[in-house]
């Protein structure tokens, strides 16, 4: 009895401790994840950008230095552009992307403990209409030949 009693006090105080321990690194910080896939040979930007409340994510990505461009018809409701890539000869955004060479918008949420069952999926509003909050991450993957590899 005095086992599970213990073993019980153990585990919520690594729940508790593990919960500071996110809270503190994620209170000011959106985590954004960039994978340029064969656009750029490979190429992956990991940064924490620094928020003290709610954004929305165009916002985020200009404090961080990325420029998004939008399609010529559909505006931002569609990324066609991340840092000129890809570039004009490649792509004309005038309408949409082709289905298997386009930026896809991941979000996930916060972790929360003890029970941390958010994962990684698709944003589900345009990038100027997507919110985000300190300790979220944010993540641009081009698709390569049609498939997306989650962060």
């Amino acid at each position: 009895m005095i086992n599970r009693i213990l073993a019980s006090v153990v585990v919520l105080v690594l729940a508790f401790t593990g919960l500071q321990f996110i809270d503190k690194n994620d209170n000011n910080c959106i985590n954004l994840y960039i994978d340029y896939g064969p656009l750029d040979s490979g190429t992956k930007l990991n940064k924490c950008v620094d928020v003290s409340t709610k954004i929305i994510a165009l916002d985020l990505l200009e404090e961080a230095n990325i420029k998004i461009e939008g399609t010529n018809r559909y505006g931002l409701d569609v990324v066609c552009r991340v840092n000129g890539l890809p570039n004009r000869n490649m792509e004309s955004c005038d309408v949409m992307p082709p289905e298997n060479a386009y930026w896809a918008i991941l979000i996930k949420e916060k972790q929360v403990l003890p029970f941390p069952t958010k994962e990684w999926g698709w944003g589900q509003l345009a990038i100027d209409q997507q919110y985000l909050k300190p300790g979220d991450s944010l993540g641009l993957v081009f698709a390569d030949k049609g498939e997306i590899k989650f962060p």
